[in-house]
């Protein structure tokens, strides 16, 4: 199965390293990425980034060679559409619509622009050109984060929670967020079949979070009170499958390297799985803590608000 997938400019390296990891995709080209297993819609719904699932069909270096080898696949098919996408521009290529045209008369079937039961894909890299079938078109039905009760500035989008959440642990998986703020990576988790639990060490973030929960849909006080408590991170005593943590830089919470040690050395502890967001690179601290399988990514769309992700083992 081929994943085709947004070119974010500043998030494209997390989309891809998130599907490496939760799926064991490869990149093939620039914005395509080929998947070992074919995923059913459940599975493929929650992965952050991807466009498309494609099933395909073929693919070569030039015009003339894709439409021998499509030829030969000796394609029938229902009433189809060839679409038609471009990651990259060839040099010397031909116009996109005379491709498709001659593919189409490669297949048995009938053009259908208005009712297609079937959508082929063309897909342009410089390298090559892939033929392809529509399998899936993702979605994520998410609530409007804009109207919650409590929102930070320093809080990360349902986007990069979301993916950092399917890099480091599975469905059924316990997640942990010690520092959880307006309870965004706890809502996330729990969307996607994580069990959750969120700390933070002061009292008014914890009743944010939880208020921003029951406006989501938790309403109960047991449920609030079990998806979110009070304790700070540099003492946590707890477990889990995987740590997710926007770690305090600074922006709303005065922190200093000592301080965000304290909590990296406890928290190491506390799981074997980690994806830490912060607003420096913490590849050679989380080194220093004996961390293991570090990545790191930035993350930053802008000088003045820079953001990195690292990933890590205990």
């Amino acid at each position: 199965m081929y994943l085709f997938i947004n070119r974010h400019a500043a998030y494209y390296q997390a989309y891809a390293l998130q599907l490496k990891r939760a799926v064991g995709a490869q990149e093939l080209t620039w914005g395509l990425m080929s998947c070992p297993q074919r995923l059913s819609p459940q599975e493929l719904d929650p992965l952050i980034g991807v466009r498309l699932a494609l099933e395909p069909i073929c693919e070569a270096d030039s015009p003339e060679a894709l439409i021998e080898v499509t030829q030969r696949c000796a394609l029938e098919s229902e009433p189809f559409v060839i679409e038609y996408s471009r990651i990259q521009k060839r040099v010397g290529r031909w116009p996109s619509r005379r491709l498709m045209g001659q593919l189409a008369l490669q297949i048995k079937g009938e053009i259908s622009y208005d009712h297609p039961q079937v959508r082929f894909y063309l897909i342009e890299s410089a390298e090559r050109y892939y033929l392809t079938r529509l399998v899936h078109i993702p979605t994520w039905p998410k609530p409007s984060y804009a109207h919650r009760p409590h929102a930070y500035s320093a809080a990360i989008s349902s986007e990069l929670a979301a993916l950092a959440i399917n890099a480091v642990s599975q469905m059924g998986d316990r997640i942990i967020d010690p520092t959880c703020g307006s309870g965004t990576i706890i809502y996330e988790a729990l969307q996607r079949g994580r069990s959750a639990k969120g700390y933070d060490h002061k009292w008014s973030w914890v009743t944010g979070a939880r208020d921003n929960l029951e406006a989501f849909g938790f309403s109960s006080v047991q449920d609030k009170k079990r998806f979110v408590a009070h304790a700070d991170a540099r003492d946590l005593d707890d477990s889990a499958d995987a740590i997710v943590a926007n770690l305090p830089y600074g922006r709303v919470v005065a922190i200093d390297m000592s301080r965000l040690e304290s909590i990296l050395r406890q928290l190491k502890h506390c799981a074997q799985h980690f994806a830490f967001f912060s607003g420096q690179d913490l590849s050679k601290v989380l080194d220093q803590l004996e961390y293991t399988n570090i990545q790191s990514l930035d993350l930053s769309i802008q000088a003045s608000h820079q953001r990195f992700l690292c990933f890590a083992k205990g």
